[in-house]
C-alpha cells in the first residue's frame, strides 16, 4: 500500500516533481496556476497548497467557474449590494470576502467572462473586491501579496500565455 503524501497517492517521478513543487510553494504567498486535464486532481492540489501553508487554520473555498452562470457568477465571487438587481433583497458578501484571510480555488478560470476575469485581476493587483451594485472597494487578505489564491485550467499554458486574459497572467506568474 502506498503511503499518502500532500493527500495523494503516487510514487512516480512526475509525482515527486509535483510534490517538490507543492513543498517550496505551499509557505509562499504567490498566486499559483494549476493546469491540468479534467479530472486530474488540480482541485486536490489546491487542497495541498491550502493545508501547506500558514492559512491552513483558515478557509479554503473552491468555485469551478465553468459550471456556475456568468450572470451568477460575479455575485458569487464578489458579493452584491441590495438593490443591484433583481432578487438581491439584501447585501451579500462573495466568496473572496467569505475567504478573507485563507484561500480561493478558481477552477476553470478561463472559462470565466472576460469583463470579469478583468475585474478579479483588480483583485489579484490590488487586494480590493467591490460587491455588484457597490461603489466602494474592500480590502482583502487572500494570496499573492498576502492573499490565498490559487487558479486553475485545463488547457496548455502556452495557449493561455497568447490569449489576453486574466489566465494569461497567472501563466506569467508561474512560468
Amino acid at each position: 500500500r502506498q503511503p499518502l503524501r500532500h493527500g495523494m497517492v503516487g510514487q512516480s517521478p512526475q509525482m515527486g516533481h509535483v510534490y517538490e513543487l507543492l513543498d517550496r510553494l505551499a509557505p509562499t504567498t504567490v498566486t499559483v496556476l494549476v493546469l491540468g486535464a479534467t479530472g486530474t486532481g488540480k482541485e486536490l492540489i489546491a487542497k495541498a497548497l491550502h493545508a501547506g501553508s500558514t492559512r491552513k487554520s483558515k478557509r479554503l473555498l473552491a468555485e469551478n467557474c465553468a459550471a456556475v452562470p456568468a450572470e451568477l457568477l460575479e455575485s458569487e465571487l464578489f458579493g452584491h449590494v441590495r438593490g443591484s438587481f433583481t432578487g438581491a433583497v439584501g447585501d451579500r458578501a462573495g466568496h473572496f470576502v467569505a475567504a478573507d484571510g485563507g484561500t480561493m480555488f478558481l477552477d476553470e478560470i478561463g472559462e470565466m467572462p472576460l469583463a470579469m476575469q478583468a475585474k478579479l485581476l483588480r483583485v489579484l493587483q490590488e487586494g480590493e473586491v467591490r460587491p455588484v451594485g457597490s461603489l466602494g472597494d474592500a480590502p482583502l487578505g487572500l494570496r499573492g501579496r498576502k492573499r490565498g489564491f490559487f487558479c486553475a485550467h485545463q488547457r496548455r499554458s502556452r495557449r493561455l500565455a497568447r490569449s489576453p486574459t486574466l489566465a494569461r497572467k497567472c501563466a506569467s506568474a508561474r512560468e
